[in-house]
């Protein structure tokens, strides 16, 4: 008999519990991004490369490893730092470091969620109540500089290189196979983003603002926060 599945524990109905508290973490994730950001509708192109090649269900996130990688692989290769401009490093870099930062967090989530079986789905009060306990206020602000610096520096590659993509198309195919996944992505999120140059700085200024003052939310004036060293 599971007794964590009897008592109402996370893992439920014979199902994994990594693999269901994962599965509620994203749905709520997906939930709020998309509520949060519902008025920003003329970027349905930013969010389906968001959800699909940044921040996946978890079935799908299997295809990232090896993405990450090939990413991990060519920022260490001296030909790909003669080939592509240095911001191409850069955003690599802190695409890694969020990627890393994210699957951090939502792993001592829901080690926090077996301790104590959350409602399912995830309401607003038990995710803060969980985030509070896996991480510090300090990590979920290099979270949101992270994600900034992902679109800061796409944005300046875009508006240093509006013609880029003409560029990719003629990549030979040997630096294709070598870059696997990791070049293919960095096309689509170019060509991505390119459509909406025109929109990137107030996309940027309006998640930064919005991310900030959750944070802000869920650490500031709450009871049972833990007391946070330090702050900026």
């Amino acid at each position: 008999m599971n007794e964590e599945a009897d008592n109402g524990g996370i893992a439920g109905r014979g199902r994994p519990a990594d693999s269901l508290a994962e599965s509620l973490i994203y749905g709520y994730h997906r939930a709020r991004l998309e509520r949060d950001y519902a008025d920003i509708d003329d970027a349905d192109e930013l969010k389906s490369f968001f959800f699909e090649k940044i921040y996946p269900p978890p079935e799908a996130r299997a295809a990232l490893d090896s993405r990450n990688h090939s990413i991990r692989r060519i920022i260490r290769n001296p030909f790909f730092k003669i080939v592509f401009h240095p911001v191409t490093v850069k955003t690599a870099r802190q695409l890694l470091e969020l990627e890393k930062l994210t699957n951090d967090v939502n792993k001592r989530m829901a080690d926090e969620m077996r301790k104590s079986p959350p409602p399912r789905p995830l309401d607003e009060e038990a995710y803060f109540k969980l985030f509070r306990a896996a991480t510090r206020v300090e990590d979920a602000r290099r979270r949101i500089e992270c994600a900034i610096d992902v679109f800061n520096y796409s944005r300046l590659l875009i508006e240093g290189f509006p013609n880029l993509r003409d560029v990719f198309r003629v990549v030979p195919a040997p630096l294709l196979r070598m870059a696997g996944g990791a070049l293919e992505f960095g096309i689509h999120g170019y060509n991505t983003l390119l459509c909406h140059r025109e929109r990137l700085q107030y996309y940027m200024e309006t998640i930064e603002r919005r991310e900030s003052d959750r944070i802000e939310k869920i650490f500031g004036g709450s009871g049972d926060a833990p007391a946070q060293p330090g702050g900026d």
